[in-house]
């Protein structure tokens, strides 16, 4: 099943309608590769790496779905390299997937769970994908 993607002020030209293949067909965007499966890289425990509001991350990926009040496309996610915060690496963090720039999963693999993974997330509903 592939996730709808929802129309935000920063990309008024989609629809709420509008799949993801259709944004494939448009080319890149802002959060969105057809490269990056955020599902299989849960799954496989593989890092992956993007910029974020300019930063750049590597990210252990724990749960991807849909931010229970707004709705928007969610990873959360364990920083444990680059920049853009002054927490200590691990730490979670709930990223709008709109607002990813460059994914790319890695081939490193990570053993076991991030220090303070929970496994329901309360800000996450619907869940696509979350390490088992």
């Amino acid at each position: 099943m592939v996730p709808q993607i929802v129309s935000t002020d920063r990309r008024p030209w989609a629809t709420k309608t509008e799949s993801s293949r259709a944004l494939a067909e448009r080319g890149p965007t802002r959060g969105y590769s057809p490269s990056v499966d955020w599902v299989a890289a849960i799954r496989e425990r593989r890092l992956v790496s993007f910029r974020y509001h300019s930063d750049p991350r590597v990210v252990v990926p724990a749960v991807y779905g849909r931010h229970a009040t707004s709705g928007n496309l969610v990873l959360r996610a364990y920083q444990v390299g680059g920049s853009g915060s002054s927490r200590d690496s691990p730490y979670g963090h709930l990223f709008l997937v709109d607002e990813i720039d460059d994914p790319v999963v890695l081939d490193e693999t990570f053993p076991g769970e991030p220090y303070g993974y929970r496994r329901d997330d309360k800000h996450i509903s619907p869940i696509y994908a979350r390490l088992e």
